[in-house]
């Protein structure tokens, strides 16, 4: 039986980067539902024994971060896409921008985040 998640408190405005808006923050109360319901979901397939290996084992021991860690990194994803429209889709100069902004500022680096970003990135993108 998988272990119960406890709420956790809605954010503050400066969980949000530097760039965020109080927009964002009630736009992001609309979506974070869907999202931690479609995490918990996958979280769930991943953890059922299937003799999955390689990439898709990497998926699922990243899966197993608490759903705050995920949650930020989706939070942050989703709030650049609100703010940073203008540029147009996911592409390498968007990425290497908020790689910079990221890196090391909520406990987890790029690379630890960056799924987890574009999946917040991509919520904004059906949202908006």
């Amino acid at each position: 039986m998988p272990a119960m998640l406890t709420p956790q408190p809605t954010p503050a405005l400066e969980d949000f980067p530097r760039w965020g808006t109080p927009v964002d923050a009630s736009s992001w109360e609309r979506v974070k539902e869907a999202l931690r319901s479609d995490w918990e979901q996958t979280r769930a397939q991943f953890s059922t024994p299937s003799g999955r290996g390689g990439e898709e084992r990497g998926e699922a021991e990243r899966l197993m971060i608490d759903w705050g860690a995920s949650e930020q990194a989706m939070r942050y994803g989703f709030a650049a896409r609100v703010h940073f429209r203008a540029h147009g889709g996911w592409c390498e100069e968007v990425e290497s921008l908020l790689a910079l902004d990221w890196d090391g500022a909520w406990g987890q680096t790029w690379d630890q985040a960056r799924s987890d970003v574009r999946r917040g990135w991509d919520s904004a993108c059906r949202e908006g």
